[in-house]
């Protein structure tokens, strides 16, 4: 979940987390996109990545 986004990115590279079977799984790197927005919530978007094995 993500609960507040510093407007002044434009694009953020990330990995998510995942505990699977007792073990923590990175995914591949991904692109967070924010559109600043006037006086409101900036609109953001995730690409979608698969989690590596």
């Amino acid at each position: 979940m993500i609960k507040s986004v510093k407007r002044a990115y434009h694009r953020l590279c990330l990995h998510c987390s995942v505990d699977q079977e007792g073990k923590s799984v990175l995914s591949e790197k991904f692109i967070l996109k924010v559109r600043p927005a006037f006086k409101a919530v900036p609109v953001v978007s995730v690409v979608q990545s698969k989690l590596s094995s």
